[in-house]
């Protein structure tokens, strides 16, 4: 049983903006999401890059998604404040990936129950 990363990465991008549009402020922060869920996507697969590399990257794009917020609604949000929170959103991610890779290879193989069907 692997850790299924676009899973856990589908379920990042619908549970984030939710907790978000509930946190006082978390609001403005809410539209990135799909930028930085998309931006690690496209990060994980690329090949010879570092993490903090990868990291560099997507945070570039969330600046970026950050600009055009501001274009179409002026002073709509502080992109080296979004840098920022994004920061920190990604290594809650790989904090929480981490953790459950960790528990996984703690857990004890089970052995299968059924190695064919019975004779008939």
């Amino acid at each position: 049983m692997g850790f299924d990363f676009g899973k856990f990465l589908a379920i990042l991008g619908a549970v984030a903006p939710v907790i978000l549009m509930v946190t006082p402020g978390g609001a403005v922060l809410a539209p990135l999401i799909p930028v930085m869920i998309k931006g690690i996507a496209e990060a994980q697969q690329m090949p010879g890059k570092t993490g903090p590399e990868k990291k560099a990257i997507v945070l570039h794009e969330v600046e970026q998604g950050a600009h055009v917020l501001n274009t179409l609604k002026p002073g709509t949000i502080d992109p080296a404040l979004a840098v920022e929170a994004a920061g920190h959103g990604i290594d809650a991610v790989i904090t929480s990936i981490h953790a459950v890779e960790t528990a996984q290879a703690a857990l004890p193989a089970v052995p299968a129950l059924i190695a064919s069907p019975p004779a008939a």
